[in-house]
């Protein structure tokens, strides 16, 4: 496959002068369900209209030496996420229970889409910044370090509508505040990632201090109705009457 550069510039990951790749700041795999046929899908910011992007959201962002360094860890994450990595696994409920997961390849995947997204110049990651803990991650990621699973602990909750999954379900990340923490919040590939960067652990709420990614290998997926789902439904609602409206 031909892999198009821009001219020498500096390596977000790596940070050495390199030509850049067009990198894609949430992996491809995301949006393998919401192409057209012409290889398009419709993006839309929360509650707006949108419109079509192909192949993802890219920018000239990484070196290819360090695409290749996230690709193990893409690789692992897709296969958990979307099937083809033998793991356990058990149906239980309003969760799936996963264990024996290997905590290091998917933490750093895990760290490497929340680090993207701060890193990324693009209309659509504007919400995200990370400040300190940027550079952090970013040095973690380059080393394939995972960091403990206290480190920005991230829940997955997957919504469904009449007991199915949305994997068409798409929108531009988030920032929230509340009284559980500080958190980063996207919905891509059906699932909603939450990234909690401000959060003592004596504060977390049950489900997250339950969920969140262990070390010893062990994951929860949240399952939750889609009405149970405040900020989703409050989206879903305005873009029907955008749609009534037009």
């Amino acid at each position: 496959m031909k892999v198009r550069f821009q001219g020498m510039t500096i390596c977000k990951l790596c940070k050495r002068a390199r030509k850049l790749c067009r990198s894609h700041i949430v992996p491809e795999f995301f949006y393998k369900e919401i192409y057209d046929d012409k290889g398009r899908f419709f993006l839309r910011k929360a509650g707006k209209t949108g419109r079509q992007e192909q192949k993802g959201i890219r920018e000239f962002l990484l070196c290819d030496e360090c695409e290749g360094h996230l690709s193990k860890f893409e690789k692992y994450g897709r296969e958990v996420i979307f099937g083809g990595e033998e793991i356990s696994g058990r149906r239980v409920p309003r969760a799936v229970l996963l264990s024996e997961l290997d905590y290091t390849k998917l933490k750093v995947f895990l760290n490497s889409i929340l680090w993207r997204m701060s890193v990324a110049s693009g209309p659509m990651w504007e919400h995200v910044r990370l400040g300190p803990h940027e550079e952090k991650l970013r040095e973690q990621i380059l080393d394939g370090i995972p960091g403990n699973e206290l480190d920005i602990p991230v829940l997955c909750t997957a919504p469904l509508f009449e007991n199915q999954l949305l994997p068409d379900l798409i929108l531009q990340p988030d920032f929230v505040r509340g009284h559980q923490g500080r958190y980063y919040r996207i919905v891509v590939g059906g699932y909603i990632f939450s990234f909690y960067v401000s959060a003592p652990a004596s504060n977390w709420p049950e489900e997250l201090r339950e969920a969140t990614l262990k070390e010893d290998g062990n994951w929860i997926i949240l399952i939750k109705d889609i009405h149970e789902i405040e900020f989703l439904m409050k989206d879903l609602k305005s873009v029907v009457g955008t749609t009534q409206e037009g």
